[in-house]
């Protein structure tokens, strides 16, 4: 499984081509949701998060690239600068941060 060619998936679209995902009969899924059920009813291979491929019983092929290079987004959390100072808007940014350190574990795949 891959993703659609779009500019914003030239990531997870280079992970993918990486593992032969170019040179391969291809099925692209515009979600990890529909990746992940196809997965699970064998119709091929993915480049998936760990945490999700987990909770879905999928066993691990690899756990870096082929070069050895680490499979890792960012995660970014942002505001409009209007609102960066607000009390509320601080309080559930602070909730959300402290929720993905809690998971960073799993987040990580370890």
């Amino acid at each position: 499984m891959t993703w659609p060619d779009a500019p914003s998936l030239a990531v997870p679209l280079a992970w993918s081509a990486a593992f032969g995902a170019r040179t391969a009969p291809r099925l692209a899924l515009n979600t990890l949701t529909a990746q992940v059920q196809a997965v699970r009813d064998g119709l091929g291979v993915a480049v998936l998060p760990h945490f999700l491929a987990r909770e879905a019983g999928l066993r691990l092929l690899a756990a870096r690239l082929p070069d050895g290079a680490p499979m890792e987004r960012p995660i970014l959390l942002a505001t409009h600068a209007e609102l960066a100072a607000s009390r509320r808007v601080r309080a559930v940014a602070a909730a959300i941060a402290d929720h993905v350190l809690a998971k960073r574990h799993d987040l990580e795949g370890a």
